[in-house]
């Protein structure tokens, strides 16, 4: 034994589950003075005795003269290994995804139909705002013309920025007509085709007369486009300034996109024409 009366070599569990057990026992007390729940306290507690038995068969002279069966393991050794698997779910087969109906097709193209009217009659809108716009920005620029080299650049150079500005403006129309048009484009067809008999007979009067109207409408704003687009070509042959090319520059990109859109739509509507005269031949 050493100075302190334990059995040299005493294992290192004697001590840990000891001091483990007088914690155990000091919360247990701590608990109870602060009114925690009595389940909480039995646990607390089991704890304890079972580190407090662990420790007293841990000591070397109690573990030689405990009979066998107090000095087993408390917990014996299980030689099974526990295993959980999750179980999947049953796997459902779907179906591919159904293709549209007749009724989703004319949906798709009858929005498409309004949402290019309605982005051409913002287009015009626009270009008849800047027409004003313009017709100020010109009064200042003929006003300017006798003064010095700074007033008229910076007099041209804010003609410009309104041009910028309603290059950008006029782009995002052109991205909504671009985009609609396409629907258009790609769904009438589509539509056209998977349309029973019955609902054919009453759509075709339909399809024809509208798509006359919107060929009359789409020439006339392709007239419109050409012309603003050669006179803004010709502010861009002056080089003015480089604020004034760069802004001129950038109109004229979108009303060739403009233009390009409405020459797509034409050759639509005289597609439409032709399966009209088939319609026709076919009665």
């Amino acid at each position: 034994m050493d100075a302190s009366g334990s059995i040299m070599g005493e294992p290192e569990r004697w001590r840990s589950e000891g001091a483990g057990a007088v914690s155990l026992t000091i919360i247990t007390a701590t608990l109870v003075a602060l009114g925690v729940s009595k389940p909480i306290l039995w646990i607390v507690f089991a704890l304890a005795v079972i580190g407090y038995i662990g420790a007293i068969r841990s000591h070397p002279w109690v573990a030689r003269n405990l009979p066998p069966w107090v000095s087993a393991p408390i917990l014996p050794k299980i030689p099974y290994v526990v295993a959980i698997y999750r179980r999947d779910a049953p796997t459902v087969s779907l179906p591919p995804p159904a293709e549209l109906g007749y009724l989703d097709f004319e949906r798709i193209v009858m929005e498409a139909i309004v949402a290019i009217g309605n982005s051409f009659e913002s287009m015009n809108t626009e270009m008849e705002k800047q027409g004003h716009r313009l017709e100020r920005f010109t009064a200042r620029i003929v006003k300017s013309q006798n003064s010095g080299v700074e007033v008229r650049l910076r007099t041209m150079n804010a003609s410009a920025k309104s041009v910028h500005k309603h290059a950008i403006r006029l782009g995002r129309c052109e991205r909504s007509i671009r985009e609609e048009v396409s629907a258009y484009s790609t769904n009438l067809p589509k539509w056209l085709e998977v349309l029973p008999e019955a609902a054919l007979a009453v759509m075709k009067d339909v399809v024809i007369q509208g798509n006359a109207g919107m060929r009359e409408s789409t020439k006339a704003s392709l007239n419109g486009t050409n012309v603003y687009r050669e006179s803004v070509s010709t502010i861009r042959d002056q080089r003015i300034s480089r604020e004034a090319n760069i802004a001129t520059d950038e109109l004229i990109v979108v009303l060739e996109r403009v233009t390009e859109d409405s020459n797509e739509l034409l050759t639509l509507c005289k597609w439409v024409d032709e399966w009209g005269k088939r319609q026709e031949k076919s009665k």
